[in-house]
């Protein structure tokens, strides 16, 4: 029986932002050269701005600029202590600022930014298409969407999918609900097309594919998951409809989101439509090695860290963020061993957290964004 550890914890650092609209999703930038020198962005992150649905204004691709954690500790801070401990900084919607903005008649329900040039930023939204923008100029909202986006064709459905290969820049690769699963290399095409074509598709018999991300070991290799509860792993070399490398078993749920550990190239975790995170290996998929039971509703999405190879964050609708300690367990690299499993960090958010993003710069700094338009940084104190 697997065991659980809950840790006690507080918060080192929790700041909240209203956002005029909600965004299904967040993403922390490294650094990036801009071409004005007196731009200081401090840590950058992308949003979705999603006009509700009756609004007349259009939604938008937000780059933005927050406080670091450097700039934070020069700033007065005013304690303000509640039930939790949490510390926060009374002026913090004043210093997020806006860098880059790019328009869009469609709701954003994710975007990835290229590993290679951060600034170019591919877009899921509710229509069939992708949509590639360009961020290294300033924002001109008249002008922008027609002289720095690209529109990739190819899915038949919208979708959330959506993950670009960190060896071989402009290789990008999205899913759809219609079962269809493409791959564009766009660094050639844009500079002849407003419109870019896939260079392969690859097909599941039936069912939505709910999520899609590359391998960080394998350049071409990558994972997705669908609505009948399975796994498969593909390699691009073999192209064709369904010619997947491996698949798992069918689950008992839907599973929604998965990720690949960028430390150990063996393992890989998945987040149900039930609450569940399994974390699997992929040199057999017959069943999950382990299952991580405590959100009480669907796992909207699952990361690992990129600074510690035995941490995992979730997020789920019901409004909880978990960051699960997986050290002890992933040393012994036993299916069968009972090693517990800690919850090093939880916290609760107000509403469904439609999305969650790793600091760039900060190890064990998340950001996530919730339904009710919360756009939130947390820290625990055991990580300061």
């Amino acid at each position: 029986m697997l065991e659980i550890y809950l840790h006690m914890f507080c918060f080192f650092q929790k700041f909240s932002h209203q956002l005029k609209y909600a965004s299904y999703s967040v993403q922390s930038l490294p650094s990036c050269d801009f071409p004005e020198t007196t731009l200081d962005p401090g840590e950058l992150v992308l949003l979705g701005m999603n006009k509700n649905k009756n609004a007349s204004s259009k939604s938008k691709l937000l780059l933005a600029s927050i406080p670091s954690e450097e700039d934070i500790a020069k700033l007065r801070m005013k304690p303000q202590k509640g039930k939790t401990g949490v510390s926060t900084c009374e002026s913090l919607s004043d210093m997020i600022s806006e860098c880059r903005s790019v328009s869009s008649k469609w709701r954003i329900f994710n975007m990835k930014f290229m590993p290679q040039n951060p600034l170019q930023v591919a877009c899921r939204n509710e229509g069939n298409d992708i949509l590639l923008c360009d961020l290294t100029k300033p924002s001109d909202y008249t002008n922008l969407m027609e002289k720095n986006t690209w529109t990739l064709k190819g899915l038949g459905s919208c979708g959330y999918g959506l993950s670009w290969n960190a060896s071989f820049p402009g290789m990008l690769v999205a899913a759809g609900h219609d079962n269809t699963i493409c791959l564009w290399s766009v660094l050639h095409s844009i500079v002849n097309s407003d419109t870019i074509h896939p260079l392969s598709t690859f097909r599941i018999r039936r069912g939505a594919i709910n999520d899609v991300c590359w391998h960080p070991f394998y350049d071409f290799v990558f994972g997705t998951v669908d609505n009948n509860g399975k796994l498969f792993i593909w390699d691009v070399r073999t192209n064709g409809d369904g010619e997947f490398a491996l698949q798992s078993n069918t689950t008992n749920s839907e599973i929604m989101c998965l990720s690949f550990n960028p430390f150990d190239q063996n393992y890989l975790a998945t987040g149900d439509i039930k609450g569940n995170v399994a974390i699997w290996d992929d040199r057999n998929l017959y069943r999950p090695l382990k299952l991580l039971q405590y959100h009480s509703n669907e796992v909207t999405q699952v990361v690992w860290s990129p600074f510690h190879e035995d941490l995992l964050a979730s997020a789920g609708a019901d409004g909880h963020i978990i960051l699960w300690k997986i050290g002890n367990w992933m040393k012994s690299h036993s299916e069968t061993n009972d090693l517990p499993i800690e919850v090093e960090f939880i916290c609760k958010c107000s509403k469904a957290v439609t999305g969650i993003s790793w600091s760039a710069s900060s190890p064990l700094r998340i950001l996530s964004v919730s339904e009710d338009t919360s756009f939130e940084v947390w820290k625990p104190s055991s990580a300061n």
